[in-house]
């Protein structure tokens, strides 16, 4: 990493904003900016400080964000995960994939079919998850009335079923 930062520092992608208050650090957000493209990486906050309640950390998020788009940047990624912070500010999300290949020699044992239930529960868990954030969004775009409607809308359109 402190290569990857030294090196991105001397292309002048890498972005780091800190808040500070009484020559105290508060928070720090660390980010790379490439290809028309804000990537908000690392982020850390002094819990233990009064002052952590005030939010800094958001202070400094949507820093970045209005930096951004006075810049022009056309996408602010906040890279994985589904923290609230983050499905409270974005309009849309998009998923990673992790990709594992077992080995083929290996024989069917205990230890194959651990990893195979492994594997089934975590893709189990992304998805029960990414359908949550989904349910999310539209409970807050349509309200607690409609927004039923629009996610089975929503599922229809994205199985195919629609006519």
């Amino acid at each position: 990493l402190e290569d990857i930062t030294l090196t991105f520092h001397k292309l002048g992608w890498l972005r780091i904003k800190v808040a500070v208050a009484n020559e105290e650090f508060l928070a720090v957000d660390y980010a790379f900016r490439f290809n028309n493209r804000v990537y908000d990486y690392q982020k850390a906050l002094d819990n233990t400080s009064p002052l952590a309640s005030c939010g800094p950390g958001r202070a400094l998020l949507y820093d970045f964000l209005d930096e951004s788009i006075r810049e022009k940047y056309t996408v602010f990624d906040m890279l994985r995960g589904n923290e609230r912070y983050k499905t409270k500010i974005a309009n849309e999300s998009s998923q990673n994939w992790r990709i594992t290949i077992p080995d083929r020699n290996a024989k069917k044992g205990i230890k194959y079919r651990l990893f195979g239930l492994r594997m089934r529960l975590k893709h189990l868990r992304a998805r029960v998850g990414r359908e949550w954030l989904i349910l999310k969004i539209h409970l807050r775009q349509w309200g607690l009335f409609r927004f039923m409607n629009h996610y089975i809308k929503f599922l229809i359109g994205r199985i195919g079923l629609e006519s």
